[in-house]
C-alpha cells in the first residue's frame, strides 16, 4: 500500500501545476488526466462546496479518495483505502467506503454532509480552512477520524481526532460548549472498542454491553489544535452542556476580510448567525471580552485572539466602524 501511496503522491505533486480543472465538468477533467494511467478508473465526483470536490477512484483494486479545489487536481486522502467490489459499482463503493448502515448522523453538521456519505467537510480547528470528519474501515477495526486535507501518508497523518471502534452503530457525536470550552460529547457503550488480537467485533462473553452507555467530553485545545479527552468532565458538567444548533456558524467565514472595508459581495449570502459573528469579530480582534458564552468560547479557539484588559471602543478604527454599520444593515434586513 505504501508503494501505491507514494506513486499517487508524486504523480499529483509533479503534475498538479499542469492540471486545469473545468469547473463545469470536473469528472471529465479527472478522467482525461488520470486515464493516462491504465490502473486508475474514476468512480464518482462529489461537490463538497463551491469549487470543491471529493473524488472517488479505483487504483490497483483499491478505492482511493482525492480532494480538489476546483481549479487544480490536488492530493489523495490517504486514510481511506479499502477493497473495492468485483464489479466496481458506485453503490458498492459507498457501502465499502464511507457509507455504513447504523451510523448516527451528526445533526449539527447536516448541511456539511456529502450526499449519503458519512463524510462532513467543515473547519474543525479554527484556521479558516476546511477539514473533514469521516467513518472508515481500518482493516482490523472501524475508525472515526477528524483530519485536514493534507498530502500526508497514512502513518504520519496528524489527526485532529482519532478513535478505533468495534462497531459504529452504538456511538453518537454532538458538538457543545461546557464551562466555556468548545468540543463534542462522544457517547459510546461499554466494550465497544477495538480488541487487539481479536479484531473488530471480537469480544469475550459478557464484554460487550450495548445497553450500557457512557458519555465523554472531548475538548478543543487551541495549543495542540486537537480534540482531547477531558477526564474531569462528568455527568454534572455534561448536564450543563450548551448545544447550539448553529455551532458551526463560523465555518467559511474569513475574519481577515475585516482588515479592509467590507462590500455587499462579502455579506449578501451570510445568514443572521454568521452576520452576528462577523460583527462581533470586529471587537474580538481588538481583545474585547464577551458575556455571551458562545462568542467567548469561539474566540478563545482562535490563535489571534487575546483578551485586552484595557479594551475600549476607542480602539476601533474608521474601517471597523464602517464594517459594523454595514453588517448591522444586513442584520436588520433579516429581522
Amino acid at each position: 500500500m505504501k508503494k501505491i501511496m507514494l506513486f499517487l503522491y508524486f504523480l499529483i505533486v509533479f503534475t498538479s501545476s499542469l492540471f486545469s480543472f473545468s469547473k463545469t465538468e470536473p469528472t471529465t477533467f479527472i478522467q482525461e488526466k488520470m486515464s493516462e494511467n491504465n490502473d486508475f478508473t474514476l468512480v464518482h465526483t462529489f461537490s463538497i462546496g463551491e469549487n470543491k470536490f471529493l473524488v472517488l477512484g479505483k487504483y490497483d483494486n483499491y478505492l482511493q479518495s482525492f480532494y480538489s479545489d476546483g481549479t487544480t487536481f490536488m492530493y489523495p486522502i490517504d486514510v481511506s483505502f479499502h477493497d473495492y467490489s468485483d464489479d466496481y459499482s458506485y453503490r458498492e463503493s459507498k457501502n465499502n467506503f464511507y457509507y455504513q448502515d447504523g451510523i448516527n448522523v451528526i445533526e449539527q453538521l447536516i448541511d456539511k454532509k456529502c450526499d449519503e456519505l458519512y463524510f462532513y467537510v467543515v473547519d474543525l480547528n479554527f484556521d479558516e480552512v476546511s477539514d473533514f470528519i469521516t467513518y472508515g474501515e481500518g482493516g482490523m477495526c472501524n475508525i472515526i477520524y477528524f483530519s485536514s486535507f493534507e498530502p500526508a501518508f497514512e502513518d504520519s497523518i496528524d489527526f485532529i481526532f482519532y478513535t478505533e471502534l468495534a462497531f459504529f452503530e452504538h456511538i453518537y457525536i454532538e458538538f457543545c460548549i461546557i464551562d466555556g470550552k468548545r468540543g463534542f460529547l462522544f457517547t459510546n457503550c461499554e466494550g465497544n472498542y477495538f480488541t487487539v488480537g481479536g479484531g473488530p467485533g471480537y469480544h469475550e462473553e459478557n464484554e460487550y454491553f450495548p445497553d450500557k452507555k457512557y458519555t465523554q467530553f472531548y475538548e478543543y485545545n487551541p495549543q495542540t489544535q486537537k480534540y482531547e479527552l477531558n477526564e474531569y468532565v462528568g455527568k454534572e458538567e455534561i448536564s450543563r452542556a450548551i448545544k447550539p444548533h448553529d455551532y458551526f456558524a463560523y465555518d467559511g467565514l474569513k475574519f481577515s476580510k475585516l482588515d479592509s472595508k467590507l462590500t455587499d459581495e462579502n455579506l449578501k449570502n451570510l445568514n443572521k448567525a454568521q452576520l452576528r459573528l462577523m460583527r462581533n469579530a470586529v471587537f474580538a480582534r481588538h481583545g474585547r471580552a464577551f458575556n455571551s458564552v458562545d462568542l467567548q468560547s469561539l474566540w478563545n479557539c482562535y490563535p489571534w485572539y487575546k483578551i485586552n484588559p484595557n479594551y475600549s471602543d476607542d480602539l476601533l478604527t474608521e474601517i471597523d466602524k464602517y464594517n459594523i454599520e454595514l453588517i448591522k444593515k444586513y442584520e436588520a434586513s433579516l429581522n
